[in-house]
């Protein structure tokens, strides 16, 4: 058994962006990390998916 999702339950950055943008989006994201995990860092993705930082 493994803590990762499979590949079929995950989607694109650009399909979540799909499916959260507007009044009528079919579903939400939620961070459900502890603050300690946030205060750690985390990854910033554009939407093409690729790695960026904020300055």
């Amino acid at each position: 058994m493994s803590l990762l999702p499979r590949a079929e339950d995950r989607v694109s950055v650009a399909e979540a962006v799909r499916r959260t943008r507007g009044t009528d989006a079919p579903a939400v994201l939620l961070d459900v990390r502890e603050r300690h995990e946030w205060d750690a860092g985390h990854p910033v993705v554009d939407g093409h998916g690729n790695s960026g930082s904020i300055a």
